[in-house]
């Protein structure tokens, strides 16, 4: 917005009208929400109340407590917490991991299975059955009177 500038050689109906647009650029003080009477003074009851928010600490402490953490799920047990002293914000478990057996954790939070495929560590006794394969494959041993002796059960193709 260009300075409006009155000049003493100015007719009586320019000096009207570049006095209108002053007033319509500083508005109307009427209008003002401080109560204040003039615009300068309405500046200075605003710079008063930013003051008090001129230190940084202050800052960052309206910011931390106007921070809300809501994320627990009481179905799992994992949950999020917020220090609004630190400004820390953490993620809790009521489970404990520990890496082995093919489960691999990090410092940073991420758990991996290996990609060493199932070993025998990681099965329970009697936990892997013919009912869990796509497709079941059986080889039956006969004694020589064609009684099954035993039956074998493998994945197929």
């Amino acid at each position: 917005m260009a300075v409006t500038t009155i000049n003493l050689s100015d007719p009586v109906s320019t000096l009207v009208t570049k006095t209108n647009t002053i007033s319509g650029d500083l508005g109307d003080v009427s209008t003002l929400v401080t109560g204040d009477a003039n615009v300068v003074a309405a500046i200075n009851t605003v710079r008063s109340i930013v003051n008090r928010f001129d230190e940084s600490a202050e800052i960052i402490a309206i910011a931390r407590g106007g921070i809300v953490v809501d994320a627990t799920d009481s179905h799992t047990g994992f949950f999020l917490s917020y220090d609004s002293a630190s400004g820390t914000i953490a993620f809790n478990s009521t489970y404990n991991f520990s890496a082995g057996a093919g489960l691999d954790y990090d410092s940073v939070g991420t758990y991996n299975i290996s990609l060493l495929g199932v070993t025998n560590a990681m099965m329970a006794n009697n936990t892997l059955t013919s009912s869990k394969f796509n497709s079941v494959v059986s080889l039956q041993i006969l004694d020589s009177d064609g009684t099954v002796l035993k039956t074998l059960y493998s994945p197929g193709s």
